[in-house]
């Protein structure tokens, strides 16, 4: 069935609890991923393979080659979520890059935003009236409310020192650091 890509219909037929079950629950789901990763569709692909045993650097690395960086954002956050709290340096760790992979994403949001306030400069929008289009900043706010909500989330993994150097190395502590 997994070669048909009947995903779905194999894990139903998966009854037990058993680890003969579990490592099949295990591999049928990889392949899933894996599948709905080529399709493209890489947000489903993100939150299946970070439930899975499949290797950590192989799926950051293959969301890394192709720059989908809201998708690799979401594999972090969701495997984040998966970890034990036995693994306390790892969870660390991966937070500490979410927070990077946030403040490069705010970054590049206000490049955007710049780079259209600076080509709309002296010319009029649709409306004829010269106000610049709200879309860019209406991302960026939306953008914001993520990384806060992550922030207040995760605050207690969070290493503050690591967060505030990362924060302060994007030259955003005004405006990210009041959730710590």
């Amino acid at each position: 069935m997994v070669s048909k890509n009947m995903f779905d219909e194999a894990l139903s037929l998966l009854k037990s609890n058993s680890q003969a079950d579990s490592i099949k629950r295990d591999i049928i789901l990889i392949a899933k991923g894996n599948y709905l990763f080529e399709s493209g569709s890489y947000d489903k692909a993100a939150t299946i393979l970070a439930n899975t045993s499949e290797s950590f650097e192989k799926v950051a690395l293959k969301f890394m080659n192709i720059q989908k960086n809201s998708s690799l954002r979401l594999y972090l956050i969701t495997k984040l979520r998966t970890l034990p709290s036995k693994f306390y340096m790892q969870r660390v760790m991966l937070s500490s890059w979410i927070v990077e992979s946030f403040t490069e994403g705010l970054n590049d949001l206000d490049n955007n935003l710049f780079i259209k306030t600076n080509s709309t400069n002296n010319t009029l929008n649709a409306n004829g009236d010269g106000s610049l289009d709200t879309s860019v900043q209406k991302k960026k706010d939306q953008f914001l409310k993520k990384f806060h909500k992550f922030l207040d989330e995760f605050k207690d993994l969070l290493d503050k020192e690591t967060v505030y150097q990362i924060i302060s190395a994007h030259d955003r502590p005004d405006e990210l650091l009041a959730d710590l």
